[in-house]
């Protein structure tokens, strides 16, 4: 099909091959598709459509449609939220097999597929949808070679019998450690005598990983995709022009905040996480309009958002608190019961989300008591940063000209504005 894909497109399409077959419409019973409002279209779609056709050429005739089992099984997945990253100490190797995987007997997994169809392995096994992970955490490199190519084998030999086959090209490993001397040490591991690639930087469920764990790739990759939206988000307004304060806002909530927070507490302990509220905060000055010198206290105060490190702080907590209620989880037991923190540099989530929750964290509160204890100018105009400012439907040119008179001229925020002008003895001194 080239062009459109309507209900109509595809009735067409499907139509003409029947024609063109001679395939006996009246023996056609049933028929499985997605859940694609193009296919499932009470009126238009292509099912309607089918059974509309068929009723015309045999009369009473009607046929059944089911949705599809292998999309049946991923909404499932996705309705469960189980889409943690967790335990990854040493190891996470992914299998990228696209093939029809055995029928699932149970659910419970790490990631929300299942793996009780899949023989016992020394490594752990998390699956989400088609995507598989397995993860082994050893002293030595040389453990780790043996106990995953065995791990391996076990798999290849599962698959095999299912008439399935693990794809090498599509797989890749990775080691997570802080040794620096041993940086560039790969494994050999292999599927079928297959070796499989060594990946410095796997992407996994959006997340592209690094050895250290630092998500500086991911965060630096996220910058640049944050900035191409930046600039679709000028293309609504000036400095004198363009939509209304609202617009923009819920602009930029579905196309900027959305991506930027994904996964946030995942890699929300990194110390790269500027690289993101860098590109945010600019953000934030589209749907302002405010000059460049504006203190950055005040954009989330006029743009109605809530600045973006208390936002993943939120998101940190509701996740956290999340995987505690949720027992069935193979995460669950380490959050109850955490290892050792021996690096102040590393803080994994059951740490943050567990001090978030002692603090009985409240992202109104947080933002309240940071404005009031904020010294920017003209502070005493907002009474709770909390509360949305009045001159949101206002026309672009008054909207920016109000908020620049609210922040006031930066450049003359000291009490006597005339130090400002001392370096370039521009006044008598």
């Amino acid at each position: 099909m080239h062009g459109t894909t309507t209900g109509e497109d595809i009735f067409n399409c499907v139509y003409d091959l029947l024609q063109k077959y001679n395939l006996p419409q009246s023996k056609l019973t049933s028929v499985a598709t997605d859940g694609a409002p193009s296919i499932t279209g009470k009126t238009n779609g292509f099912v309607a459509l089918l059974r509309k056709k068929l009723s015309e050429i045999s009369e009473g005739s009607n046929i059944h449609h089911t949705h599809c089992i292998i999309h049946q099984e991923v909404l499932c997945t996705k309705v469960k939220r189980r889409t943690d990253l967790c335990g990854v100490d040493l190891l996470a190797e992914r299998l990228g097999s696209r093939t029809r995987a055995p029928p699932l007997r149970q659910s419970g997994s790490t990631s929300g597929g299942d793996t009780h169809d899949i023989p016992q392995t020394t490594s752990k096994k998390i699956i989400y949808a088609d995507d598989t992970a397995i993860l082994a955490q050893a002293k030595t490199f040389e453990e780790l070679e043996i106990q995953l190519n065995k791990d391996l084998e076990t798999l290849h030999n599962y698959f095999e019998n299912w008439s399935l086959r693990l794809n090498p090209a599509k797989s890749v490993h990775c080691c997570f450690h802080l040794n620096h001397h041993r940086a560039e040490r790969k494994l050999n591991l292999f599927i079928n005598n297959s070796q499989i690639t060594h990946s410095e930087h796997p992407k996994y469920l959006g997340i592209h990983l690094d050895r250290t764990l630092t998500f500086k790739t991911h965060l630096t990759k996220l910058k640049g995709k944050l900035s191409s939206r930046n600039n679709i988000l000028h293309k609504l307004a000036g400095s004198s022009w363009g939509s209304d304060a609202n617009t923009l806002r819920t602009s930029a909530l579905a196309l900027i905040f959305s991506t930027a927070e994904y996964c946030a507490p995942v890699w929300e302990g990194s110390c790269h996480t500027k690289l993101i509220d860098t590109q945010l905060n600019s953000t934030l000055r589209i749907i302002t309009g405010v000059s460049q010198p504006t203190r950055i206290d005040w954009l989330p105060v006029l743009a109605h958002i809530s600045p973006p490190e208390l936002r993943r702080k939120e998101a940190t907590k509701k996740m956290y608190q999340k995987l505690l209620d949720s027992p069935d989880l193979e995460i669950n037991p380490i959050l109850q019961s955490p290892p050792n923190h021996r690096l102040k540099s590393r803080r994994p989530i059951w740490s943050r989300g567990n001090q978030l929750l002692s603090q009985n964290f409240n992202i109104s509160e947080a933002w309240t008591n940071t404005w009031i204890s904020s010294d920017i100018p003209n502070k005493n105009l907002i009474t709770s940063p909390n509360v949305k400012i009045p001159g949101f439907s206002l026309p672009r040119r008054e909207w920016v000209l109000l908020n620049r008179f609210r922040t006031g001229p930066e450049k003359f925020s000291n009490e006597n504005i005339f130090d400002d002008f001392k370096f370039w003895t521009i006044f008598p001194i």
